[in-house]
């Protein structure tokens, strides 16, 4: 078995190898293997159940038949931005504009709460096998990430048969565990590779259950199906250009209906014959389940990564032909990177026997449902801030899923954008950032599955609602407009550093000059000529401060009118909860309300550790933040508070503990001083001042991926506003001068 040597069991002693298996039998009883398959470019027609007289895929139809096939199944336009949106549980423009398209480059920190890593929290042994294509340097690769095992290509597309990618600086991309493999298996249908590494681990021994991402280059270009004739790339036949060579003697071509050979244009039956055979390969997978028995625990999800690719110029990889629009035919509009639904709208299966009844659900459901949705399953804890919702109501149940939005955003420089709410969907090609709703198309998708009829200005208020969800998305997204991106970790300031400064309108001039991102405001300060003020400046509204009793029944409609204010903002909650006796029960159910209250306006809170209050500590606060169970909840970490409490030694631990879930991170200048202490002077300081070194705090944010806001404490410091936020503007730039550029 090729995983690391932290996870042999061969220096135990085999009494102690006995115990370990019969804990591990007991402790992971209840909890199913997961199988997660996803293929490559298949569209919504190239699958039997959605085409049953052209497409042979008997094996994928039975996981549809025998459990919950997904009708209204939605992933991104394009490769890397699925996996992303699927590793994460969140839509890859959260990470910036680099996962937007398929990318070689890293797409998102080491530290970033994923799918493996939860999986691996509970338990699992984790595994990748196929394609990464979300960070193509070793480096960047899935064991980074949470996989204690990986083997296929790091990039995307590979040749078939010699599983390289296009010439450059990926060429060589074929490995096991990060370490290129010689010669790179070449011979071999990389489909058959995957199958056969599938089958092998599922057959191995294990004491605990195993996660599986197995994610297929097929059907993918280039397409090369050469059955027993491996050393002859596909060609046409000389003797008949309509018919591939050896095409009869090729077992992919020749199913037993013979529905591929009813296929009369040859490039079409040249990539049915390589679904049969992706089709096949997940067969194999499934019977060694059975043959393991592991095929009644086990949940298999099933998706395409996007829509069919339509047409191709070839010669990018290695044997790679041109083919013309070599895809089964669809009853909707556009393909592959189109946020029509042509591109976005795939297969989707989720099979779990003699749990998962046999049903086609109508729901509109997302791959970014997946990791909420296997949180649910295997009693993890889902990382904060998810836009996926758990699909258990519809898979377990008869129930339906809440309505809710869908968000697409494809290639920054090309700039095709979509949202759907319900039956209505906005559709945007072309460059600049929607700015009003007459920027849009509109399309009701029940009356109008093609998107051939944009009714915008019959339904301008429908035309409007929509605008704004989409506004209230693309807030949350790292390149959001009016945020700053790049390489640089900007800097926004608490609203007690201004002292004498008091209008809006100078607060707001004085922190663009100086160069602050954004300011924490609170509810009573936040009138709208605040708002206006800080708009006008391109100063972002980072936060707001909001402090409840911790007995409190409801929100104060002051509360609640300040946060529908705020909708679409992406500001940040910033919850403290006053009573230090309050039981956990009040305290949840304060917590709980803010939450809902701040969902509703497409707002994120998170809980505030401060010295006093019933979350005092960290640790009682992530208490409470896990009882609260609420999936736009995090956790706030303020340096002052945090030293006040605790021994400086243990800021490292403390970061990275509460690294899944931290949301806010608030720093001053500070003195070293022994935990109790009350002067507030020696902890609050401009940044330079004191002895502490913050610095390490920004090397932890670094360590741990940290891309959440990061805000400037200036509670009592005496000195004008000018002058202090200057001094620690400065004294930010320097520990930013210092920190390695991505």
């Amino acid at each position: 078995m090729f995983l690391p040597k932290h996870l042999c069991l061969c220096r135990l002693p085999a009494l102690a190898i006995v115990f370990v298996t019969l804990f591990s039998a007991a402790v992971y009883a209840d909890k199913p293997n997961v199988v997660v398959i996803i293929t490559d470019d298949q569209g919504w027609a190239d699958i039997g159940y959605n085409n049953p007289q052209k497409a042979c895929t008997p094996n994928l139809d039975r996981l549809a038949t025998e459990g919950a096939r997904l009708a209204n199944h939605y992933v991104m336009p394009q490769c890397t931005p699925t996996r992303v949106a699927c590793f994460t549980g969140r839509y890859p423009g959260r990470f910036g504009q680099t996962p937007l398209e398929a990318t070689n480059e890293r797409c998102f920190p080491v530290g970033t709460p994923t799918l493996a890593n939860m999986m691996k929290s509970v338990g699992y042994q984790t595994y990748l096998i196929g394609k990464w294509h979300m960070g193509s340097n070793p480096e960047d690769g899935p064991n980074h990430h949470g996989f204690d095992y990986s083997y296929g290509s790091l990039t995307g597309a590979v040749g078939m048969y010699d599983h390289r990618y296009r010439k450059g600086g990926f060429y060589n991309t074929w490995h096991r565990n990060l370490e290129l493999i010689p010669g790179a298996e070449n011979g071999k249908h990389a489909t058959d590779l995957i199958a056969e590494d599938a089958v092998r681990v599922i057959q191995e021994d294990h004491d605990r259950p195993f996660f599986m991402m197995l994610t297929f280059h097929a059907p993918h270009t280039p397409l090369d199906e050469r059955g027993t004739f491996v050393d002859r790339p596909t060609q046409r036949d000389p003797a008949n250009p309509k018919r591939w060579l050896n095409e009869d003697e090729i077992k992919w071509f020749n199913d037993p209906d013979g529905k591929i050979q009813s296929e009369t244009d040859p490039e079409k039956r040249l990539l049915l014959a390589a679904v049969h055979h992706v089709d096949h390969a997940i067969g194999e997978v499934v019977a060694a389940l059975d043959r393991a028995g592991q095929r009644e625990n086990t949940l298999i999800l099933f998706s395409s990564d996007n829509g069919p690719q339509g047409s191709w110029n070839g010669n990018a990889y290695p044997s790679d032909l041109k083919l013309t629009d070599f895809n089964q035919p669809l009853p909707m509009r556009g393909k592959k990177v189109d946020v029509w639904e042509g591109g976005i709208h795939v297969p989707g299966i989720a099979n779990w026997p003699g749990r998962i009844e046999p049903k086609t659900v109508s729901d509109q459901v997302h791959i970014v449902d997946w990791l909420p949705t296997l949180a649910g399953v295997t009693g993890a804890e889902p990382p904060a801030s998810l836009d996926g919702i758990d699909l258990a109501p519809v898979l377990f149940d008869d129930e339906q899923l809440p309505q809710r939005e869908f968000y697409w955003i494809w290639k920054p420089s090309v700039n095709r954008r979509a949202l759907r709410y319900g039956d209505w969907k906005i559709v945007r090609y072309g460059k600049g950032e929607p700015k009003r709703p007459a920027d849009w198309n509109l399309y009701n998708l029940s009356e109008d599955p093609k998107e051939e009829n944009n009714i915008a200005q019959q339904h301008p208020e429908v035309l409007s609602q929509l605008h704004d969800r989409y506004i209230q998305h693309r807030a949350k997204d790292k390149d959001a407009p009016g945020t700053k991106t790049g390489k640089k970790r900007t800097l926004s300031v608490i609203d007690n550093a201004f002292g004498s400064v008091t209008s809006p309108e100078d607060q707001a001039l004085l922190l663009k000059r100086l160069g602050y991102d954004g300011i924490c405001t609170r509810p009573a300060n936040a009138s709208q000529e605040f708002f206006a003020a800080f708009e006008k400046h391109d100063v972002n509204v980072a936060a707001t401060y909001v402090v409840l009793p911790a007995t409190s029944k409801e929100v104060p409609s002051q509360v609640v009118e300040h946060l529908s204010m705020l909708r679409g903002k992406g500001t940040l909650v910033w919850l403290g909860l006053s009573g230090a006796n309050a039981s956990d029960e009040d305290a949840v159910n304060v917590i709980r309300m803010v939450c809902d209250q701040a969902k509703a306006n497409n707002l994120d809170v998170v809980l505030y550790p401060h010295v006093g209050f019933r979350t005092d500590t960290i640790e009682r606060t992530e208490h409470l933040r896990k009882l609260a169970d609420r999936s736009n909840l995090g956790i706030s970490f303020n340096l002052c508070h945090f030293l006040r409490q605790n021994e400086n030694a243990q800021l490292e631990a403390t970061l990275r503990s509460i690294a899944p879930h931290l949301k806010l991170v608030q720093i001053s200048g500070a003195n070293r001083v022994p935990p109790g202490t009350r002067d507030w002077g020696e902890l609050i300081k401009p940044l330079g001042e004191g002895n502490f070194d913050v610095g390490r705090v920004i090397r932890v944010l670094d360590e741990i991926g940290y891309q959440g806001q990061v805000s400037l404490q200036c509670y009592q410091i005496k000195q004008p506003a000018k002058q202090h936020l200057q001094t620690s503007m400065n004294t930010w730039r320097r520990y930013h001068s210092k920190r390695p550029q991505p």
